[in-house]
């Protein structure tokens, strides 16, 4: 990629005696992360080539109304049909989801319907983990790659200009783990101690 995308500068080092300056762009260090944000966005748009048969998903945020009352009420009463002909139930878990009676009734409804599918969960807290320390890896390579060139980069004093402002987002990333740990107890521990009288419902109406 040297002939296409220019160096940013060169990099100056020694083997065995030998004095080297290697030309260094950065681009790959730069651009991963922008890249894999752009892919993520635009992924919904890109065409399954070769791919016979497109997967079917019922989403009930997006499947199912949230604001006309009509079409909720004939959305809440179709998901029977979705939920017998679904292979595997996917949770997306987050703090409040067993204390939601509608989220209970979807997982009894499929439990019912399919009882020999597969009920995969999935914590959200584990994509938050990796997505902040994804990004926090890409913030400390930020600042330490404009100090490269320099020669007291590769001194005591170089390194510890990084280190001190990578505080920051290794803080950050901390401070996710920690959450992260607290919501995994507290699954096991709402697993265990399940109470359906504890459960709550946005409206107190029937349809």
């Amino acid at each position: 990629m040297g002939d296409v995308l220019p160096p940013q500068f060169n990099h100056a080092t020694s083997i065995q005696d030998y004095d080297l300056s290697i030309p260094f762009g950065g681009w790959a260090v730069c651009l991963p992360v922008p890249a894999s944000i752009l892919g993520l966005l635009l992924y919904p748009y890109i065409p399954d080539f070769g791919c016979k048969k497109q997967p079917c998903c019922f989403l009930d945020v997006v499947s199912i109304h949230q604001t006309d009352k009509e079409k909720m009420e004939r959305g809440i009463y179709g998901l029977g049909g979705f939920v017998s002909a679904s292979k595997e139930l996917r949770i997306l878990w987050s703090q409040p989801y067993l204390s939601r009676l509608w989220c209970v009734f979807e997982l009894a409804a499929f439990r019912t319907a399919n009882p020999q599918s597969k009920i995969h969960l999935a914590p959200l807290n584990i994509e938050a983990v990796v997505a902040a320390s994804f990004l926090c890896c890409f913030i400390l390579v930020v600042i330490a790659l404009p100090l490269m060139p320099s020669a007291e980069f590769r001194l005591s004093s170089g390194v510890t200009a990084v280190f001190i402002p990578a505080l920051v987002p290794a803080a950050a990333i901390f401070h996710v783990l920690r959450k992260s740990l607290t919501l995994k107890r507290q699954l096991f521990s709402e697993l265990d101690a399940f109470d359906l009288n504890q459960v709550s419902c946005r409206e107190e109406r029937g349809f």
